[in-house]
C-alpha cells in the first residue's frame, strides 16, 4: 500500500488511523526495538524517494547495533521524528502525570492534617526517639486511610500497642496474637505526654 501524497492536491499530510503521520520520502524516521535482554532500542532512518523503503542510518541500545545503510521495508513500525501527535501524546501524558501528582500531594496533606487532628483529639504528642519510651509505655499507631489503597484521607486508623522491649533505634510489641513485632520507624508512633 502506498501512501505518498500529492502536495499540490492537498496540504493535509495522510495519517495512520492512531493520528501518526505517514512517513513521505525524505522523511526521518525512527523505530522503537527491542535490544539486548529486553532492554529498549532504536533504528533510525530515511524515507526513499519511492516511499516504499528506508535506510537506516543509526540507532542506539545500550548493548547492540543497528544495521547501518541496511534498507528495510517501510511499516506502520516508522514513526515520523517530531511528529505532532506523538508529541501531543507526550504532553497529554504529562499533563496527567501532574494532575496526578499534585492530587495525590493535597490527599497526603488531608491525611497528615487528619491524623494530627486524631492525635490532638487524643492529647497525644509524636514519638520521636526510642530513648522517649520504657517497656509498659502505650503507644498509638494512628494513620489515615488514605494509607490503605489510597481511601479516604480523612479517615482515620487507631490501634494502641504495648511497649514490650526498647532497643537502641526501635522497640518491640505483641500484637493480639501474642507475636514480638518491631516498630520501623518510631516517629509513626504517638504517645500521651
Amino acid at each position: 500500500m502506498n501512501y505518498t501524497y500529492d502536495r499540490r492536491i492537498s496540504n493535509e499530510r495522510p495519517k495512520y488511523p492512531d493520528g501518526r503521520l505517514i512517513p513521505q520520502p525524505g522523511d526521518i524516521v525512527y523505530q522503537v526495538v527491542r535490544a539486548m535482554f529486553g532492554s529498549a532500542g532504536y533504528i533510525e532512518g530515511v524515507v526513499s524517494r519511492s516511499g516504499k523503503t528506508v535506510k537506516i542510518t543509526g540507532g542506539g541500545a545500550m548493548i547492540g547495533y543497528a544495521p547501518i545503510g541496511k534498507t528495510v521495508r517501510i511499516s506502520p513500525a516508522w514513526t515520523v521524528k517530531d511528529d505532532p501527535a506523538i508529541k501531543a501524546r507526550e504532553d497529554e501524558k504529562k499533563r496527567k502525570e501532574a494532575e496526578e501528582a499534585a492530587l495525590r500531594a493535597e490527599e497526603k496533606k488531608i491525611a497528615e492534617a487528619a491524623v494530627a487532628r486524631e492525635a490532638a483529639h487524643r492529647g497525644l504528642h509524636r514519638v520521636r526517639s526510642v530513648h522517649e519510651l520504657k517497656p509498659g509505655d502505650t503507644v498509638f499507631y494512628i494513620v489515615s486511610a488514605y494509607g490503605y489503597e489510597h481511601e479516604d484521607p480523612h479517615k482515620v486508623y487507631v490501634e494502641p500497642f504495648k511497649v514490650h522491649e526498647v532497643k537502641s533505634s526501635y522497640f518491640t510489641y505483641l500484637n493480639e496474637h501474642g507475636d514480638e513485632l518491631t516498630s520501623g520507624n518510631v516517629d509513626t508512633y504517638w504517645k500521651k505526654p
